[in-house]
């Protein structure tokens, strides 16, 4: 049975947060995790079965989203690294 609207909303809810609150000590954890989940949404199928998706396209979302991110995480200098959460 697919999981239900609400399901779905709950659980990338629960993913944003985790990318927002989350801390990371490799940023290719945080790349490979904010992949995963865009990719859960572009290529969402309402069937129930599961997602099925190729190393390559794993790697070149990893990649795309790199090219975004702040140079503290290997990516185009223009933002700084934030505070330490405590």
């Amino acid at each position: 049975m697919p999981p239900t609207s609400v399901e779905q909303i709950r659980f990338m809810v629960n993913i944003q947060r985790l990318l927002d609150e989350g801390l990371f000590t490799a940023s290719y954890k945080f790349a490979l995790l904010h992949a995963l989940a865009v990719l859960s949404i572009e290529q969402r199928d309402d069937s129930g079965a599961p997602l099925e998706l190729t190393t390559d396209a794993i790697a070149e979302k990893t990649h795309e989203l790199c090219e975004t991110c702040p140079s503290w995480l290997g990516a185009p200098a223009g933002l700084e690294k934030p505070a330490p959460r405590i």
